[in-house]
């Protein structure tokens, strides 16, 4: 049970994305006065299918909601990759490395949507809708509160505003204190497929690699079906529309025989979406009352597949640091904290990772073979991929454990351990030391930070998160 809010608060969130509608249910939970403003007059996933790691789940099981979309997705156990036309295994990350009972969950981003959408709908939520966001003004923190400027009129005063209309926040480039904002020069085709007569197992999300040109994923989503992922230089992304589909298709089958009933099914340009990425680096996120999480955040290439896990754990931790009596700058630098850690390593490891398997480099993909092949020959190494897999790494020699806080997602104990270490480290952790992870080693309400690791729709867009050595 989360902590109720000590000073609960008029707050408006900006989105009706996975991290919207979560941070929504979040703070309406912990007693706080919701407003949910989204851009589309019926809210509505973007995009098709994404992996939802055991970080991910572990805040759903907070919410209570894990449970209910089990039955809609498709557990995963591994993930498997190699060069087109090649022998050697390039990627084979399991999750039976951390525990054997752990799993991500490839699922459609309709199932994830309706079922947080259902969870906010039960909640008492102020929901506005065709209300695309225009500005936000009024934002020092020694005012009487922001204001929510949109399409469709003025909303607020609010004490805070939380920005999860994903990757194409039009506040970003307002008054955000922005880093870095550059798209990726790679995008995606994303599509829902049947995996009927296909030879694909149903629990392990399979990828494809011709040089780092072409990158082919499925990945199961449930109910016989997979999201099929192509990888596109942006440049011609705009060209698919008027594409050759019979010579696309061929290429398909070219580079990898075993998709010819799903590419059978691609019959029109518009069974496939295109997407594009950013590479999105705030210098903080805060804004004075507005508070950016998720995409509009820290938005990245897909090659991990942690987006939704990210903008999941962003709204679970937001409603934490909400929680205790601090002032609410003092609050959101505590979150400021709290989540910089693990966001700065899974959009470094991104931007490192996705050249090797999405780009024009030549020398790139040969280098996958002892960066990426050799890792997953040997257990030490393979126990470092799967943390990196499960998004619970926080830095190179930290993680969190997400049993903490929803037990079904405990990972083992550390079967890999510097002499110097003792006892399980990241198995006691709690909210408070979660919090605590990134923030300086103790939390103010005194619990300690013990978890080193030897190291080696209006809200969030794109196409999907497939996870692993690419999408």
């Amino acid at each position: 049970m989360l902590p109720a809010a000590a000073t609960p608060q008029e707050i408006a969130v900006l989105g009706a994305g996975m991290g919207g509608l979560a941070a929504a249910c979040f703070l309406a939970d912990a007693g706080h006065a919701v407003t949910l403003i989204e851009a589309f007059e019926a809210p509505r996933p973007l995009g098709s299918g994404l992996l939802l790691q055991p970080s991910g789940l572990s805040v759903l099981a907070c919410l209570g909601l894990d449970t209910a979309l089990l039955p809609h997705g498709a557990r995963i156990s591994r993930l498997y990759g190699r060069a087109v036309g090649g022998k050697i295994t390039l990627l084979d990350v399991r999750y039976a490395a951390l525990a054997p009972r752990l799993f991500g969950l490839g699922v459609t981003r309709t199932a994830l949507f309706e079922t947080l959408y259902t969870a906010a709908q039960a909640r008492p939520i102020r929901l506005i809708t065709g209300a695309p966001v225009t500005g936000a003004t009024d934002l020092d923190p020694d005012g009487s509160g922001g204001f929510v400027e949109t399409a469709a009129g003025r909303f607020g005063p609010f004490d805070l505003i939380v920005d999860a209309s994903g990757a194409n926040s039009p506040l970003r480039a307002q008054v955000g204190n922005v880093r870095r904002d550059r798209p990726y020069p790679f995008g995606a085709l994303w599509g829902l497929v049947n995996l009927k007569d296909s030879r694909f197992a149903p629990d392990v999300l399979d990828q494809r690699y011709q040089a780092a040109r072409h990158m082919i994923g499925v990945l199961p989503v449930g109910g016989n079906r997979a999201a099929l992922f192509w990888s596109e230089p942006t440049a011609t992304l705009g060209d698919w529309p008027h594409a050759d589909l019979t010579a696309w298709r061929d290429t398909l089958r070219r580079l990898w025989p075993e998709t010819e009933p799903l590419a059978a099914q691609i019959t029109e340009h518009g069974h496939l979406t295109p997407a594009r990425y950013r590479d999105v680096v705030l210098k903080t996120p805060i804004a004075g009352r507005l508070l950016f999480i998720g995409d509009a955040a820290h938005c990245t290439s897909p090659q991990l597949g942690q987006g939704a896990n990210l903008a999941l754990l962003d709204a679970l931790v937001l409603s934490l640091c909400l929680s205790g009596a601090r002032p609410l700058p003092e609050a959101l630098a505590h979150y400021a904290r709290a989540r910089q850690g693990q966001q700065r390593f899974y959009q470094w490891a991104s931007r490192w990772l996705t050249p090797f398997f999405q780009s024009n480099a030549r020398l790139l993909p040969w280098l996958r073979y002892p960066f990426c092949a050799l890792p997953c020959w040997f257990p030490p190494t393979q126990w470092i991929g799967a943390q990196v897999l499960a998004g619970v790494k926080t830095g190179m020699f930290s993680r969190i454990d997400p049993g903490a806080w929803a037990p079904a997602y405990r990972l083992a104990p550390r079967a890999y351990r510097r002499p110097q270490d003792s006892g399980a480290p990241g198995l006691a952790l709690s909210f408070s030391a979660l919090l605590a992870m990134e923030a300086g080693g103790e939390s103010s309400d005194g619990f300690a930070d013990s978890s080193g690791d030897t190291g080696g729709s209006g809200g969030d867009t794109g196409g999907g998160d497939g996870g692993g050595g690419g999408d």
